[in-house]
């Protein structure tokens, strides 16, 4: 009995033993990366990258205060996979680490299909987790009902329009896959058009100005005190205007 026990006791503490060790290296891996961090397929020929297989071991094995900590981490790469990890694991804090992320600045190198660009982390964990949900689209490339429908999604969609972002593209990106009908938002939306000059809000009312369920912010849009718009919203409301007609 005593050596069953014995037994048992030792291929515990190795198992221990060897999950730490897995972890650490793991850890060790993704903080070697520095800056650069990677997304599920790599390549002109999209394949597997090691470094993601490496991450999903990470967000494993990793628990949530652990990782609000590694989020403040002098190593962009930690920073970044700590983030990716909150948002795709947090079920009620992850709206806060968003809209904390947004603000910042931090730039990574984020390698992903056949092109690797220089990104703010936000947008690479907006990426990631987008990305990470398929099936979004259908064979002939339309987005599918589940891409308008996913509330994590539509939250952190939320966030980005509201967010005071000093470059557009992740706003581009968010507007580009969803079809909003909040009257906040899409208030939110006009705001930026008008009188921001936002080009990709400006982008999506035109693609929704025709739209039935957009006819009550059409009329909206129509009536707007053209004192108060800027040059840019002036000449969006004049094509507006000429559209809706």
């Amino acid at each position: 009995m005593f050596e069953l026990d014995k037994q048992r006791i030792i291929i515990i503490i190795t198992l221990l033993l060897t999950t730490a060790y897995s972890c650490n290296n793991v850890r060790n891996y993704l903080v070697g990366r520095e800056n650069y961090v990677e997304c599920d397929q790599k390549g002109f020929v999209p394949r597997p990258t090691k470094s993601y297989r490496k991450y999903k071991k990470f967000r494993r094995s990793t628990g949530e205060q652990e990782l609000l900590k590694l989020a403040q981490s002098e190593n962009l790469a930690l920073k970044t996979y700590a983030y990716w990890a909150l948002i795709e694991k947090s079920e009620i804090e992850y709206l806060e680490i968003f809209e904390k992320l947004l603000q910042d600045t931090s730039e990574v190198v984020y390698g992903c299909g056949c092109t690797s660009s220089s990104e703010k982390i936000s947008t690479t964990t907006y990426f990631n987790y987008f990305i990470t949900q398929p099936p979004f689209y259908s064979p002939d490339g339309e987005p599918l009902e589940r891409l308008k429908t996913d509330e994590k999604l539509y939250k952190l969609d939320s966030l980005i329009v509201f967010s005071e972002l000093q470059e557009d593209d992740l706003l581009w990106y968010a507007l580009d896959h969803r079809e909003f009908t909040t009257k906040e938002i899409l208030e939110r939306i006009i705001e930026l058009a008008f009188e921001k000059d936002n080009e990709a809000s400006a982008n999506y009312i035109k693609d929704n100005f025709d739209k039935e369920s957009f006819e009550i912010y059409k009329q909206q849009i129509l009536s707007l005190n053209t004192e108060k718009l800027t040059d840019f919203g002036k000449e969006l409301f004049e094509n507006l205007k000429r559209k809706g007609i």
